[in-house]
């Protein structure tokens, strides 16, 4: 009676790398200040039917260029990325299209997080109050993605500070990424 195995196993089956990474980024500074949007849709929406009582076709034309205005107005704030891709020539990475990064993979000594706390400012006005008041928030966790090179520079990879929780996500699909490309921290080297 022989010893064989009832399955043999198999080898795993690796996938390639991917080929690049991509992921969204909020400027974590500028959060909360979309509520302009929604005053000046209200506003023309208002004009809009208001120029529609007075003469429709002025109603029309109104209706028309709110339209236009937010269609522009989306098409404008295309939503900012952070993107690596790694071939041959090595790393290189784009923040909202722009290179901030190229360099060899071997250069890359470590992806870092560089945070801080900022404050926020925020605006109320209560019906009747003749001007807005300003409040302080409290601490708001920001931080930006960094690549420490051989050389010794420091090369932000985000032009703008983004929530920390997000940060933290971003840094460590990137280096899961750059590993999957064989690309080790020096201190693992």
């Amino acid at each position: 009676m022989s010893q064989a195995p009832y399955r043999e196993v198999a080898p795993p089956v690796r996938a390639a790398p991917p080929a690049s990474f991509e992921r969204p980024w909020a400027d974590a500074e500028k959060a909360g200040d979309s509520w302009a949007v929604y005053q000046l849709a209200a506003t023309g929406a208002f004009v809009t039917v208001l120029l529609g009582a007075l003469w429709w076709p002025a109603g029309v034309l109104g209706f028309a260029a709110a339209v236009a205005y937010i269609a522009l107005r989306s098409q404008q704030r295309r939503p900012v990325t952070l993107e690596a891709n790694v071939d041959e020539a090595g790393l290189t990475v784009r923040y909202h299209g722009a290179v901030v990064l190229q360099t060899p993979l071997a250069a890359l000594q470590n992806v870092e997080v560089d945070s801080n706390e900022i404050k926020r400012v925020t605006y109320h006005q209560a019906v009747g109050d003749p001007m807005p008041s300003t409040r302080v928030s409290g601490d708001v966790r920001v931080a930006r993605i960094a690549a420490r090179l051989d050389d010794g520079r420091v090369a932000r990879l985000t032009a703008a500070a983004g929530h920390y929780d997000e940060a933290m996500a971003t840094f460590g699909k990137l280096r899961v990424f750059l590993r999957a490309h064989g690309w080790k921290p020096v201190d693992e080297r």
